[in-house]
């Protein structure tokens, strides 16, 4: 396949290559442990998968590295907060924001920056009320 046709990962230049090889291969670990534990019978009686990668530790080149499965579950709402903030903070518009998902597939999808945006708009809403009153 075109796996093969990829360079040997110790000849990877930039570290943003090496990360997203490295996600890549995460994603792909992620799929076919399911899949072993699935073929060996790790279901239950409605015949649905009970194991679930949370972590795993290995050693690329010499270099520790930790895939946490469940860390993004832990903290997506603190994380899209944070890109919320970047974003405001940065001025980075929505048109902007769509480039930039466009060429990074790693970018949170806009959708869901919405979503929490507006779990933020709501909150403030109850807790700052804004009336408006009519002086004439």
């Amino acid at each position: 396949g075109s796996t093969n046709r990829k360079c040997p990962y110790t000849e990877l230049k930039s570290d943003s290559q090496k990360n997203k090889r490295i996600a890549l291969a995460a994603k792909d670990l992620n799929i076919q442990t399911a899949e072993l534990f699935y073929n060996h019978q790790f279901v239950n009686s409605l015949d649905t998968n009970i194991v679930k990668l949370e972590l795993a530790k290995l050693k690329i080149a010499d270099k520790d590295i930790i895939l946490d499965y469940e860390l993004k579950n832990k903290n997506k709402k603190q994380y899209y907060n944070s890109l919320i903030q970047i974003c405001d903070k940065a001025l980075i518009f929505c048109n902007r924001y769509q480039k930039l998902a466009a060429i990074d597939s790693n970018i949170v999808w806009e959708y869901l920056l919405e979503q929490q945006r507006n779990n933020i708009n709501d909150q403030m809403k109850q807790h700052l009320p804004i009336v408006l009153f009519n002086i004439n």
